[in-house]
C-alpha cells in the first residue's frame, strides 16, 4: 500500500507536531513468539530499518535478558548483536526496563541494576522506558539514578529515562475516574522529581472499551507537564487499540508504539499501515492534521518477505483467533505477550493435565483464565503486566488445581501472590481483600530471614488490624542503594558450582537470572532448537520461493476474520469497513501473485495442491474462517486454465472467480 500521496494530501493542515511512530521490534517478537526467534532472524526481518523514517526502535528489554538464558542463549551475545545492528543503522534505540526489577522478575540490588543498565548503554540504548507494575516510584528511582551515574562515569549525556505509567481499564475504573486521574497526576510528579524525562503510558493488556479515561490521562499530562513528551504503548489483542490510539493522538500524545503490518497484531501492537488508515478515515481534522511525516513505506515493504518468512516459521507460538477463547482472556484481563508466555510456566501444564484430564492446551488455558477472572476482584484488579501478570496466572492455575482437589481459591497462596499483597513489589491495590493481605503478611513474616523486613511485616500487620481496608503501602521499601550487593553472592554461587574464575559477564548472568543463570553458565542449559518447517517449505522444498506469499495470505486471512468479527460485535472506529475491504483485496492480490508464479513456473498439479494445503493448514491454525481462505482449483490448473475460488464479496478479474 502506498500512503505517500495520501500523506501529501493532508499536509495542507501544516500541523507543527506530527505524531511519531515508534517500532516495538523487541516486544513484537516477545508478544507473538515468546522471544523464541534467534537474533539473526530478528535482524533479517528489519534489514532496511535504517530507512523506515520512524522515530525509534525498541531493541532490548522486557524478557530479552532472562528468557534467552532459559532458552540456552547468551544474553550478552543476544542483546549486543541485536543492538549492534541498529547502532550501525543509526536509529534511536529504546529498552523497556521493569523498574528496579531490571530485566528480571524480582527487585535487584543496585550493583546488579547499574551493571545491566551499563551493558545496554554500551550496546547503544539511549532511552530506557522505565515502569513498575504497581506505579510505585520507590521501585523505579534506581533506574534514573544509575543512568545519571553511568553518564558521568562514561562522560556521555545522550541517555534518558522515560517515566512509565501502567494504565488499564478495570470494572471500577470509570466510577473512579477522577480519583485515578489524581493518582496519576501525583505519580507523574514523583517521576519528574526522581529524574525521569517524559512519560510512557503502558497498557499491556490493551483493554479499554471507553477511550475517555485514556484521553483524559494524556490531556492531564500535557497540561501539567507541557515540556514533557507522552508516548503511548498498547497491545491490540482485543482490538481496542485503534480507538485508543486515535483518542490519544487527538489528546496530544507525542508518539505511539506500532509494528510493521507483516509483524503486527495477534497479541502484539497494531500495524503501522492500519493506524495510518484509521487516522485518515477518522474524519477528524485534529487527527488527520497529525499524520506522521517522513515515513518510507517502500523501505518497510522491502522487508516484507523476510518478516513473513520469520513469522511463518514461528507461527505455532501465536494465539489463534477464537472469539470464545479471546473472551475468556479478556475477561481475565490477560496481557498480550503473557498469552504466549503462559504456556511456558514451569510445571503448569503437567499439573493441569492431571486435574483437568486433558492434553488440550486451549482447555487448560481457558480454565486458568476463568479462574483468573474470579480472582481479580479479591486481588484488587492489579495491573496485568510483569510481574503481576505472572502472579495472577500462576495463582489462578494453582486454584484450578486446588479446587479440583476439593479446596478453595487462595487456600494455597503462591509465593508471587504473597510478594504482591505484602507490598514487596510496591503499592497494593486499594480494593484488595483485607483478609487475603493479612494472610500474605503473616506468611511473609514467617518466611523472611531479613530483620528489617520482619519488622516491616510485623508493623504492617498491626496497622492492618486498625484499618477497614487493605493497606496500599503495607511496608516501607528500603532504598535500592541500601540493599546488600548481589554480584559477590552470584560470583560465589558460580565458584561453588565449579567455575573457578567466573568472568564479569558470567557473574551478571547469574545475578540477574539466579539458579537459571548458574545453570546456563555451567553449561547445563541446552539451546532451544528452531521449529522445523514442513519439508515443502524448507530451503530446498518446492514451495520455498513462494512461502512468503503463502504466509501473507494466511496471516491476512486471520486478521480479516478478526476485524470482521470485531465490526459485527464491537463498537469499532470509522474506517473499519474500508479496512476489511483492503484486507480482502490484499488476499486477492497475493493469491493472484501465487497463481501467476505457479503458472510461470509450469508447476505440476501436485505442487499446486501442496501450496493450497499449506495455506489452508496455516490459516486454519491461526483461526481464519474457511470463507476467506483462497482455494486454487488444481484440476483446472492442470488443464492450463487458472481458476482461483475466493470468498463472497471478493473483487474479480479473469483469473479470480467468486463462489
Amino acid at each position: 500500500m502506498d500512503y505517500s500521496i495520501k500523506i501529501e494530501d493532508v499536509l495542507r493542515y501544516k500541523n507543527p507536531n506530527p505524531i511519531k511512530f515508534n517500532i516495538t521490534a523487541r516486544d513484537g517478537w516477545q508478544s507473538n513468539h515468546g522471544a523464541l526467534v534467534p537474533v539473526q532472524d530478528m535482524i533479517r526481518a528489519y534489514e532496511n530499518s535504517s530507512s523506515y523514517g520512524v522515530n525509534s526502535f525498541q531493541t532490548a528489554g522486557g524478557t530479552f535478558w532472562d528468557l534467552p538464558v532459559k532458552k540456552g542463549r547468551d544474553p550478552f551475545e543476544f542483546n549486543q548483536e541485536h543492538c549492534a545492528f541498529y547502532a550501525k543503522a543509526g536509529v534511536e534505540q529504546r529498552a523497556l526496563i521493569r523498574g528496579e526489577c531490571g530485566f528480571s522478575y524480582g527487585r535487584q540490588s543496585y550493583d546488579v541494576l547499574k551493571a545491566v543498565i551499563g551493558v545496554h548503554i554500551d550496546a547503544g540504548v539511549t532511552v530506557f522506558q522505565n515502569f513498575n507494575a504497581t506505579n510505585t516510584v520507590e521501585m523505579m528511582r534506581g533506574v534514573p539514578l544509575a543512568v545519571r551515574e553511568l553518564c558521568e562515569e562514561k562522560d556521555i549525556d545522550n541517555v534518558r529515562v522515560l517515566g512509565g505509567i501502567t494504565i488499564q481499564q478495570n470494572p471500577d475504573s470509570l466510577e473512579r475516574q477522577e480519583e485515578i486521574l489524581a493518582e496519576y497526576k501525583a505519580f507523574a510528579q514523583a517521576l519528574m522529581n526522581t529524574g525521569h524525562e517524559g512519560f510512557y503510558l503502558k497498557s499491556a493488556n490493551g483493554i479499554f472499551s471507553d477511550a475517555s479515561l485514556f484521553a483524559d490521562v494524556v490531556r492531564m499530562l500535557k497540561r501539567k507537564f507541557p515540556d514533557q513528551t507522552v508516548d503511548v504503548h498498547m497491545h491490540n489483542t482485543y482490538y481496542h487499540s485503534p480507538a485508543i490510539y486515535l483518542a490519544a493522538i487527538k489528546a496530544g500524545a507525542d508518539g505511539v508504539d506500532v509494528l510493521p503490518d507483516h509483524l503486527a497484531e495477534g497479541t502484539a501492537q497494531m500495524g503501522l499501515g492500519a493506524l495510518l488508515h484509521y487516522m485518515e478515515h477518522s474524519e477528524d481534522p485534529e487527527i488527520i492534521a497529525r499524520m506522521p511525516q517522513g515515513l518510507n513505506m517502500e523501505a518497510i515493504e522491502q522487508d516484507r518477505a523476510a518478516q513473513l518468512g520469520v513469522r511463518g516459521q514461528y507461527s505455532s507460538t501465536e494465539m489463534p483467533f477464537n472469539p470464545e477463547d479471546l473472551r475468556f482472556a479478556e475477561e481475565a484481563g490477560s496481557a498480550g505477550g503473557a498469552v504466549v508466555a503462559l504456556k511456558g510456566v514451569k510445571d503448569l501444564i503437567p499439573n493441569l493435565k492431571v486435574v483437568l484430564k486433558t492434553d488440550d492446551w486451549n482447555v487448560m488455558r481457558n480454565a486458568v483464565y476463568k479462574q483468573k477472572r474470579i480472582n481479580r476482584a479479591a486481588l484488587g484488579y492489579p495491573t496485568n503486566v510483569t510481574p503481576l501478570e505472572l502472579m495472577q496466572d500462576v495463582q489462578a492455575a494453582q486454584d484450578v488445581i486446588s479446587i479440583k482437589n476439593g479446596k478453595k481459591e487462595f487456600d494455597v497462596m503462591r509465593p508471587e501472590t504473597v510478594e504482591y499483597l505484602s507490598g514487596q513489589l510496591g503499592n497494593v491495590s486499594v480494593t484488595a481483600d483485607k483478609d487475603l493481605q493479612k494472610r500474605a503478611l503473616e506468611m511473609a513474616r514467617q518466611t523472611t530471614n531479613d530483620d528489617y523486613m520482619e519488622t516491616q511485616f510485623t508493623t504492617a500487620l498491626e496497622r492492618l488490624e486498625e484499618s477497614d481496608i487493605a493497606l496500599v503501602e503495607p511496608i516501607i521499601l528500603q532504598k535500592i542503594e541500601n540493599l546488600p550487593p548481589a554480584l559477590p553472592v552470584a560470583a560465589k554461587a558460580l565458584v561453588d558450582a565449579g567455575i573457578e574464575s567466573p568472568t564479569e559477564e558470567q557473574i551478571l548472568i547469574a545475578a540477574c537470572s539466579g539458579h537459571d543463570g548458574v545453570k546456563f553458565v555451567t553449561g547445563q542449559t541446552k539451546p532451544i532448537k528452531a521449529p522445523v518447517l514442513p519439508r515443502d517449505l524448507q530451503m530446498d522444498g518446492v514451495l520455498h520461493d513462494i512461502a512468503p506469499i503463502l504466509y501473507d495470505v494466511a496471516f491476512t486471512a486471520r486478521e480479516l476474520t478478526r476485524v470482521r468479527w470485531m465490526l459485527e460485535n464491537r463498537n469499532t472506529v470509522k474506517g473499519t469497513a474500508e479496512w476489511i475491504e483492503i484486507l480482502q483485496n490484499k488476499i486477492n492480490v497475493e493469491a493472484f501473485k501465487l497463481v501467476k508464479h505457479l503458472t510461470e513456473a509450469n508447476a505440476s498439479q501436485s505442487v499446486v495442491l501442496k501450496a493450497r494445503r499449506a495455506i489452508k493448514i496455516l490459516a486454519t491454525d491461526l483461526g481464519a474462517d474457511n470463507g476467506v481462505i483462497p482455494i486454487i482449483d488444481a484440476d483446472m490448473f492442470s488443464k492450463g486454465i487458472v481458476k482461483l475460488t475466493m470468498s463472497s464479496n471478493s473483487s474479480t478479474d479473469r483469473h479470480v472467480n467468486q463462489y
